[in-house]
């Protein structure tokens, strides 16, 4: 009768061993899992910024070159005048 109890504790110790393997092999499946995805979150939030940053820089250089556009029509403006003035104090 002992020997079917000390058997059956064994077994039992078996199993138990082997569950508690499988577990930490879980947990440590787990563990990469999180790692990698905290990885990819962080790289894919450098991503974001950049190109957050990339939208604000090319709408500042967009203004900048229509600020530089209206510059030159206003530019081209007063020589047209002051060409007409001139022409029209010649004629």
């Amino acid at each position: 009768m002992k020997a079917i109890a000390d058997q059956t504790l064994s077994l039992k110790y078996t199993t138990l061993l082997k569950e508690n393997e499988d577990l930490r092999n879980k947990l440590n499946t787990t563990q990469e899992t999180l790692k990698l995805t905290k990885n990819n979150f962080d790289v894919e939030k450098r991503n974001n910024h950049d190109l957050m940053t990339d939208h604000a820089n090319y709408f500042t250089r967009r203004n900048e070159l229509e600020e530089l556009f209206r510059k030159c029509v206003d530019e081209v403006k007063r020589d047209v005048s002051k060409r007409k003035r001139q022409s029209g104090r010649i004629d």
